[in-house]
């Protein structure tokens, strides 16, 4: 399935994405209310707006930290499955904690409860934890294909050819 060199399969942070894009909104919504209600005239706005005013700043710091958070939830890769192994990245500094996990290295893999269950060996005394939590429910039983998939006998035979 990924047997070439070039093909990978991306999932990223969505799930946890849309929290942060509603906050985003609301921040927003609350800061375009507050500034036009205070300053239309009086039939159409309202003065006493004008007294949460010194709420702007902080909203306005929310609205730009939660429209980066959404962003980088759905634009950063959380797992790439690739013709090399699965590779995890963290959400903060990627580039430091990037964990490579090779497809030679691993036995075999669990989808338990959320949880994807990488072992090293048969014992399971080895491996590694993924939550799938960041990632959409529909999108796991694509994880399992593309793991059943990659650790095969069929897919490792016909590597060899």
């Amino acid at each position: 399935m990924l047997g070439d060199a070039d093909k990978e399969i991306r999932f990223t942070r969505s799930q946890q994405a849309l929290p942060w894009g509603i906050l985003a909104a609301a921040s927003a919504a609350a800061i375009v209310i507050g500034t036009t209600g205070a300053l239309l005239p009086a039939p159409y706005g309202a003065a006493e707006l004008k007294q949460w005013w010194p709420l702007l700043p902080p909203l306005f710091t929310l609205f730009i930290f939660s429209s980066l958070l959404c962003w980088r939830c759905t634009r950063r890769a959380y797992l790439i499955f690739s013709s090399i192994g699965v590779e995890i990245f963290p959400f903060w500094k990627a580039e430091k904690n990037l964990n490579v996990i090779l497809w030679q290295e691993i036995h075999h893999l669990n989808l338990v409860n959320g949880f994807l269950m990488i072992h090293f060996n048969a014992e399971e005394s080895a491996g590694a934890a993924v939550s799938l939590r960041p990632i959409p429910s529909k999108k796991h039983l694509l994880i399992k294909k593309i793991t059943e998939k990659n650790l095969s006998p069929d897919h490792s035979s016909d590597e060899k050819k």
